[in-house]
């Protein structure tokens, strides 16, 4: 999914955002409020699917932080607790789990 932070203003003055539909690949997408864990919501308008990007809420650099740490066999309560709020012990159980090492 490409993701840019610029908006552009339409002729009917919404705000449209730069980044592309995940069903559709439309790019005529809005800010659509947020979810209950506060991040924020899009609309496409061409096909009305609201999404979130990055929905798991881990951010690429502690994704990369927590693969380095997995990959030097850090046991994961102890990446769990190193990310502190930043990622979820499931997340990180899931993450290891994905990229096939086990501890």
């Amino acid at each position: 999914m490409q993701i840019s932070i610029a908006n552009r203003i339409t002729e009917g003055g919404t705000k449209m955002i730069d980044c592309e539909c995940p069903r559709c690949g439309g790019v005529q997408v809005i800010k659509s409020g947020r979810t209950k864990a506060g991040k924020q919501r899009y609309q496409c308008r061409i096909c009305g699917r609201y999404f979130v990007i990055d929905p798991d809420g881990v951010a690429p650099i502690v994704a990369e932080l927590a693969e380095r740490m997995i990959l030097q066999g850090v046991d994961t309560p102890k990446i769990v607790k190193v990310l502190q709020g930043h990622a979820s012990r499931s997340w990180v159980y899931g993450f290891r789990r994905d990229i096939h090492v086990s501890r």
